[in-house]
């Protein structure tokens, strides 16, 4: 949060140029990011060809419909079981407290839950021989549910986009991204509105005729 604090009162500040005398080198850092987002990108894609002879590129394939596609796997989502709660009341406090300040302001907190790339397509994988076994005997956990019990409990809509993005796992349909990255692509991407929109719609009716910057 402090750090969130700073950054918005370096932006107002309006600086014209990157500060002169960082305090550390991490400063530095994130003032490059978010100055110059196109540097940051040439920075990422610097580090991921310097170590590209370290990097298991791909240790899956999407069983779609039709040929099988290489893509990397990194996550395996923890259950609530394996969650301390030390750890879940941090969140259930961070929550709440985004929820409070949103009514403060006069807006209805929403909380779009996006599920990671392995649990969407999980079970539409065929791992490859080197892959580790922590990632081949990982099960879908229930954190999505867990996120959504505290996200209610503080008093947000909750929006799980995970239904709609193993619908169109099972169909055959890859909707993140292949190799080295974990995003979703522009099909994934175009699911997640898609659904974000239509709960929304459910949810007021009057929404689908207003227009864009319309106070709801």
């Amino acid at each position: 949060m402090q750090e969130e604090k700073r950054r918005v009162r370096q932006a107002q500040q309006k600086e014209g140029a990157i500060q002169a005398l960082p305090n550390t080198v991490k400063e530095f850092i994130l003032n490059l990011h978010y100055r110059y987002p196109k540097w940051w990108l040439a920075y990422k894609l610097s580090l991921l060809w310097m170590h590209r002879f370290d990097i298991d590129y791909f240790n899956a394939s999407f069983t779609g419909s039709g040929d099988e596609v290489p893509v990397t796997i990194t996550y395996t989502p923890p259950g609530s079981d394996q969650i301390v709660q030390a750890h879940k009341n941090l969140l259930g406090k961070a929550l709440s407290h985004w929820s409070q300040l949103a009514h403060e302001y006069g807006m209805k907190p929403w909380l779009v839950y996006l599920p990671c790339k392995h649990r969407v397509l999980h079970g539409k994988l065929r791992y490859s021989d080197s892959a580790d076994r922590k990632l081949t005997q990982w099960q879908p956990t229930d954190l999505p549910s867990l996120v959504k019990s505290l996200a209610e409990a503080s008093g947000f809509d909750f929006i799980d986009v995970l239904p709609a993005l193993v619908s169109e796992a099972k169909k055959g349909n890859l909707t993140y991204n292949t190799i080295a990255d974990t995003h979703l692509n522009r099909k994934g991407s175009m699911v997640v509105a898609r659904e974000i929109a239509r709960v929304l719609v459910e949810s007021d009716p009057t929404i689908r005729h207003q227009k864009p910057g319309t106070k709801w």
